[in-house]
């Protein structure tokens, strides 16, 4: 490995160029899903710039599941510990969706026996590599516990009937057995079973990440959707996928015989972006969103990150209200001008050029996260708000304003493509964890800059993560 990042007491985080391998480190207790062990590998998995991510383990086991023992304990709880098991059982859910949310490809590298929700995690994975002395279980059912979250990913990675006798019987299965139903990828000698991880991962990692990612994401979405609306979602996806930066520069090293130069980014639109801002000194003008500062009074103190800010007009202004500010837009010709008006004002805006879509801020961090006039192609607009909602803190607002659908034709500013712009209910179901403060279509009066002045039909949000 490269470079062994400080390590948690759970989770020891490894980088190795673009690859993190991150390695369950309780050996003593088999690396039980703990609610410690969950966290910690919940955070590792916040890789921002990584291609590829490994989970490994050392020790006896890969992940022996859960700690049956402190489950039984909790029986002595008031409540029969229905509160642990609830907050413990979320916790994993969420942790394992993260997996599969994440546009980086994660790979299990499994040493050892993986049973119950160490079955589960590794079912949860892109994809798995074991050794050939690996074995793997849902073995619940036989302390009396039916493996029902397991057997999400689970049945979805194997085929039914497969994955009902793995659960119905709780009996362990050999690496060979696992690799001929689809559980893992392949079974290799152990001694070469982190030579072939590694080889699969840089494999992957010499792609574009963009394009990786967006695979990753169209696979994921239409897996579960019916033949018809799966091959409209995934026509969409390859539509996007050859317009990315990416994406022309495959089809022009195919045609000139030549390698491929991989920006690894997903701005379809970073050049134009890069070339408005740096032809216009303040394309959107320099004062903040008018909706923002109206709604100054119901933001909570602390940190916040302002999606797309380009110059950074909303990062100084709340930098100057006395906010932690963190800045990005997909422009690094933008997010310079931005250090730079930050700098000038001798204000502590830290910024980068970063596509939301592979590089998602870090989870529960942010009191505030601003999203104005944020307009991208509809799946990455999804994972793009998913994304800003997971970086919200509980009790942290999302402050949004957009174009509205109504505003097709109208001189005053944005998107042509109606694909683009957004109604209160494009927002409702892409935040359907956060409670609306304010949400609402309405017409206002733009003056921000040469691109945004006018009558104008926007839809306005403030919506709150639960605490």
């Amino acid at each position: 490995m490269d470079t062994a990042i400080t390590p948690s007491p759970h989770v020891l985080v490894e980088s190795a160029g673009p690859v993190r391998r991150l390695v369950l480190n309780r050996p003593s207790a088999r690396n039980l899903l703990t609610t410690d062990m969950i966290e910690a590998l919940s955070d590792a998995l916040d890789a921002p710039g990584a291609q590829v991510i490994v989970i490994a383990s050392q020790g006896p086991a890969f992940c022996a599941g859960h700690d049956m023992k402190a489950m039984a304990a909790h029986h002595a709880d008031e409540d029969g510990g229905k509160a642990y098991f609830q907050a413990l059982f979320s916790a994993c859910g969420a942790m394992m969706e993260k997996i599969a949310a994440l546009p980086t490809p994660v790979i299990a590298e499994v040493h050892a026996p993986a049973v119950a929700a160490g079955c589960q995690l590794v079912a949860a994975c892109d994809l798995a590599i074991a050794a050939d002395t690996a074995t793997f279980g849902t073995t619940g059912v036989t302390f009396g516990l039916y493996c029902s979250t397991p057997a999400v990913p689970l049945t979805r990675t194997v085929a039914p009937k497969h994955a009902a006798e793995m659960l119905m019987t709780g009996s362990l299965i050999d690496a060979q057995h696992a690799e001929r139903i689809g559980l893992i990828n392949r079974a290799v000698p152990a001694e070469r079973l982190t030579q072939e991880v590694m080889a699969l991962a840089e494999r992957i990692a010499s792609h574009s990440a963009a394009v990786v990612a967006l695979g990753k994401r169209a696979t994921t979405q239409t897996r579960q959707l019916p033949l018809g609306e799966a091959y409209a979602r995934a026509s969409q996806a390859m539509v996007e996928n050859l317009l990315l930066p990416d994406g022309r520069e495959g089809l022009a090293a195919f045609r000139d015989k030549r390698p491929a130069a991989w920006q690894h980014t997903t701005p379809d639109k970073q050049e134009f972006w890069d070339a408005r801002y740096t032809a216009h000194a303040a394309p959107f003008g320099r004062e903040p969103n008018a909706f923002l500062v109206s709604v100054r009074d119901k933001l909570p103190a602390g940190k916040a990150f302002t999606a797309a800010d380009g110059q950074g007009r909303n990062a100084l202004w709340l930098a100057r209200e006395g906010f932690d500010v963190t800045l990005n837009d997909l422009s690094p010709v933008a997010v310079e001008n931005a250090r730079a008006n930050a700098a000038a004002a001798g204000l502590p805006v830290k910024a980068a050029a970063a596509d939301l879509c592979r590089v998602p801020p870090p989870h529960n961090t942010f009191q505030v996260v601003t999203a104005i006039y944020l307009h991208v192609p509809p799946q990455m607009r999804v994972t793009i708000h998913e994304a800003l909602a997971a970086a919200l803190a509980p009790g942290g607002v999302l402050v949004l304003e957009a174009f509205s659908k109504q505003q097709i034709g109208n001189p005053s500013g944005g998107p042509k493509n109606p694909d683009l712009l957004y109604d209160t209910a494009t927002l409702r179901g892409d935040f359907p964890g956060l409670e609306p403060i304010h949400l609402e279509e309405c017409e206002v009066d733009l003056s921000e800059g040469e691109f945004h002045r006018g009558r104008a039909a926007v839809v306005r949000a403030m919506l709150r993560k639960p605490s």
